[in-house]
């Protein structure tokens, strides 16, 4: 319930009654040991800190999210919050903080299985590469995200990916 209200108060731009209620779901799951929910509501706080401008607040929460999944031994979830923080500086501009956060997501999870997460951070980087005018780089992660949208059977990213690929 909590994480719901937290949500609606997000959804209204009530933002520190969302940080409020997300800091109490915090708690809870805490004490359950349940750290991979306790990750996933740090990401959403640095949303809210996002949101509202606060991108060093934001970071903290992001990082702390990839602690806890490391915590939950969950490296997928790690990856996601490190990503985060890569979109984060894409969207600042500061492409090159973005694609090393990148980087170090691709790091934690480039031994595990294909996942949607690895070829989101696959495509984030060739588009960052696309951005630089770096057009072998472009492709070769571009390529890799293409190959990991098959291997997990998703037929829109592999599509989309083919598109990219024609386009470069």
């Amino acid at each position: 319930r909590l994480i719901q209200k937290a949500s609606e108060n997000y959804f209204f731009h009530e933002y520190p009654e969302a940080n409020e209620n997300y800091h109490k779901a915090i708690a809870i799951f805490e004490a359950r040991n349940d750290f991979r929910q306790v990750g996933i509501i740090h990401e959403s706080i640095g949303d809210v800190y996002l949101i509202t401008n606060n991108i060093p607040q934001a970071e903290r929460e992001y990082l702390t999210a990839a602690t806890s999944h490391e915590k939950a031994q969950f490296p997928l979830g790690k990856a996601h919050a490190l990503k985060k923080i890569g979109d984060m500086y894409i969207d600042l501009d500061q492409g090159k903080t973005g694609a090393n956060w990148y980087m170090q997501a691709l790091t934690e999870i480039n031994r595990e299985p294909a996942s949607l997460i690895l070829a989101q951070i696959e495509e984030s980087l060739g588009r960052y590469y696309w951005a630089l005018k770096d057009k072998s780089k472009a492709i070769e992660f571009i390529t890799a995200a293409q190959k990991t949208f098959g291997n997990i059977g998703h037929q829109m990213g592999t599509e989309h990916m083919s598109h990219i690929l024609d386009t470069l």
